[in-house]
């Protein structure tokens, strides 16, 4: 019998989990059980509860941007709009962001891939570029320490983005 409770991107009573190799949800319930103590033998060191409205802001900014380019292509402006998959990785990499991460600034390519840049100074930046194939294309500059390359977000985001992310803690 299927389950009737359906999950959407914006709202959900549902809990992810950001262990790619434990991937399934739980509901807010169970992570009550935890706080009360009564299934301390099953916490683990991986789960996290996620708000219903994970970096909505961002989405909002992401929408109004996409929104924006369709409106510019409709007018017979020569722009390439977002397509609907990159937007979908989009979120999906913003959901599995933890949440000490700093919400980023949202922005698109002249190819239509989305960007996502973290800034705390002139020489402290992470820019990665969302393609609707899942793929990541990133650069980072902080101090001396340069860094690019390109990654499959699909299952995950890659540990040396959380590496790079880490820095803007």
């Amino acid at each position: 019998m299927p389950y009737p409770l359906q999950v959407t991107d914006e709202r959900s009573p549902l809990v992810s989990m950001l262990d790619p190799d434990k991937a399934y949800v739980q509901s807010a319930a169970v992570h009550e059980l935890f706080d009360q103590g009564l299934m301390n033998q099953f916490r683990t060191e991986y789960s996290a509860t996620l708000s219903a409205d994970v970096r909505a802001e961002v989405k909002q900014r992401i929408d109004a941007v996409c929104e924006e380019l369709e409106e510019d292509a409709r007018q017979g402006y020569p722009v390439r709009p977002v397509h609907a998959l990159t937007r979908g990785h989009a979120r999906v990499f913003l959901r599995r962001l933890p949440s000490w991460v700093p919400d980023p600034d949202v922005g698109v390519d002249p190819n239509g891939d989305l960007t996502l840049e973290w800034y705390t100074g002139r020489d402290h930046v992470l820019s990665i570029s969302l393609a609707p194939s899942g793929e990541v294309v990133y650069a980072y500059a902080n101090g001396r320490r340069r860094e690019s390359g390109c990654d499959d977000v699909k299952a995950g985001i890659p540990g040396n983005l959380m590496e790079l992310l880490r820095s803007f803690e």
